[in-house]
C-alpha cells in the first residue's frame, strides 16, 4: 500500500514539473505568449435567423452595402438591411449620419434616410468627418469648401487639398497638383479650425494630425507644434517618419540607412525626451501596446513583427508577418509571407495575450469599432499603373468579435 501512494504521489510530482517547465518556455521571451499560427479559439460561423431578436433585426444602419441592381443601401450591425437600396453611391455612417448620392445630387441622410438638410445647388461632392464637419466641392469648382452638419456654410470652397479634423483643427493646402501616378504632390500646408480660421500659417512643407493637443510640422527641419502654433520641442533625431502622440508618447522611425541594423524607433515624450528605442519600425501606441514590425535590414524572408509594452518589451513576441494597432482589444495580424498572387496573404486579429482569436482568412481587414469590423475575402490583387494595388470584387462581410460572419454580404463593395 505505501509503496502505491509513494508511485502515485511521484507520477503527481511529476505532472506539476511538467506544466510549470511548460509554463516557463510558454512566457520566456520577455512574457510574451507563444502560440502556433492559425489557432483558433472561438470557432467562426454564420448565426442564424433565429438567433437575432427584433432589437437586433432594428438596430441603426452602419454600412453601405451594393444591392443586385447595382444601387446602394445600408445593413445594420447584424447585417441586416435597414435602408433598402435607392442611392447611386454611398458612405458608410460617421456617428449618426451618413453621405448618400443620387442621379441629380449629393446630401447627408440620418439612420432613418432622411435629409439631415437640404444640400445647396451644385455641391457635387461631401466628405465628412467625426468632428461634426463636412468638406464640400461644387460643379464648377475643384476646391474644398467646408460646412457644418446643419448645412451652414463655414467656409467657401478655398483649399486644394484637405484632411479631416482631429483635435479640433485640420490641415489644408494651398498649390498642390495631382500628378502622374495618381498622386497629389506640392503646395503649402497649415491648419484652420472648426470656424474656417487659420490657426497655423499655410507655409510648411508638410504638416501631421493634432493628437493630444500636438501636431508635427516641416519646414526646414521638423517640430511639433500646439493649437497656437508655439513650437513646443524640435524633434531631436532625424526620421523619415514620425506618428501622433497617442498616451504621452509620440514615435520617431529612424533609419540605419543600409547599414548592418535594423531600422530603429524613438519613443519621445512630449517634452521631446527619448524615453526608450527599440528596434524596428514601431507605430503609435494603442491600448496600451505599439505594433512594431522588424525589417531585417530589407530581407523579406526574416520579417517579423509584435507588440511592444511601454518599457519597450516584447509583450506579444515577434511571431507574426505584418501586425497594426489595437482597437477594442483586438488587432490585425498577417501570419504568412504573400505568394505571386498575394492569395495566401490572410490576416486575422489576435488577442492583448498573444493568441489569434480570428483566424487568418482575409484578404482585406479594418479595426473593430462598435464590435464590428468590414473584412474582405476572394476577388483579385490589382495593381493599377496610376494607383495604389487593391483587391477587386471578392465579397466583402461584416463580423463580430468572435469571427462570427454577419447575416448578410455583398459581393464586389466600392
Amino acid at each position: 500500500m505505501k509503496i502505491r501512494l509513494l508511485m502515485l504521489a511521484a507520477i503527481i510530482l511529476i505532472g506539476i514539473g511538467l506544466v510549470v517547465a511548460y509554463l516557463y518556455l510558454r512566457n520566456r521571451d520577455g512574457g510574451a505568449t507563444r502560440v502556433q499560427p492559425f489557432e483558433t479559439v472561438i470557432p467562426a460561423g454564420d448565426r442564424p435567423d433565429s438567433a437575432f431578436s427584433d432589437e437586433e433585426r432594428l438596430a441603426p444602419p452602419v454600412a453601405a452595402f451594393k444591392g443586385p441592381k447595382g444601387e446602394y443601401g445600408f445593413i445594420n450591425r447584424f447585417g441586416f438591411v435597414v435602408i433598402k437600396p435607392q442611392y447611386k453611391l454611398a458612405h458608410d455612417f460617421l456617428d449618426d449620419c451618413a453621405v448618400v448620392y443620387s442621379e441629380s445630387k449629393c446630401s447627408i441622410i440620418d439612420f432613418n434616410g432622411k435629409e439631415r438638410f437640404p444640400t445647396s445647388p451644385g455641391v457635387r461632392q461631401l466628405w465628412q468627418g467625426l468632428e461634426k464637419m463636412v468638406w464640400y466641392r461644387t460643379d464648377n469648382d475643384e476646391h474644398w469648401g467646408l460646412m457644418d452638419k446643419t448645412g451652414r456654410v463655414v467656409l467657401k470652397p478655398t483649399y486644394d487639398r484637405v484632411r479631416q479634423f482631429s483635435d479640433g483643427n485640420a490641415a489644408v493646402n494651398i498649390g498642390a497638383k495631382f500628378k502622374f501616378p495618381g498622386r497629389w504632390m506640392g503646395g503649402k500646408w497649415g491648419f484652420i479650425d472648426s470656424k474656417g480660421v487659420v490657426v497655423i500659417p499655410i507655409e510648411n512643407e508638410s504638416v501631421g494630425s493634432f493628437s493630444e493637443g500636438l501636431a508635427l510640422i516641416e519646414n526646414r527641419g521638423k517640430r511639433f507644434v500646439d493649437k497656437e502654433g508655439k513650437t513646443v520641442f524640435e524633434l531631436p533625431v532625424s526620421s523619415f517618419r514620425t506618428g501622433d502622440f497617442s498616451e504621452g508618447l509620440a514615435p520617431a522611425n529612424v533609419s540605419e540607412l543600409g547599414g548592418e541594423k535594423d531600422d530603429v524607433t524613438h519613443f519621445i515624450d512630449r517634452q521631446g525626451k527619448t524615453e526608450f528605442r527599440v528596434d524596428g519600425i514601431a507605430d503609435s501606441f494603442r491600448e496600451g501596446l505599439a505594433a512594431n514590425n522588424l525589417f531585417c535590414s530589407g530581407e523579406v524572408s526574416r520579417r517579423s513583427a509584435g507588440f511592444i509594452d511601454r518599457q519597450g518589451k516584447f509583450a506579444i513576441a515577434p511571431q507574426f508577418v505584418e501586425v497594426r494597432s489595437f482597437n477594442e482589444g483586438l488587432a490585425e495580424v498577417r501570419v504568412k509571407q504573400a505568394n505571386a498572387d498575394f492569395k495566401d496573404a490572410l490576416w486575422g486579429y489576435v488577442d492583448k495575450k498573444g493568441i489569434i482569436r480570428i483566424r487568418p482568412q482575409f484578404h482585406v481587414v479594418h479595426p473593430f469599432h462598435g464590435g464590428i469590423a468590414l473584412v474582405q475575402i476572394g476577388g483579385k490583387y490589382t495593381s493599377p499603373y496610376d494607383a495604389r494595388p487593391y483587391w477587386a470584387d471578392g465579397e466583402w462581410w461584416l463580423i463580430d468579435q468572435s469571427g462570427r460572419k454577419l447575416k448578410r454580404s455583398w459581393i464586389g463593395r466600392e
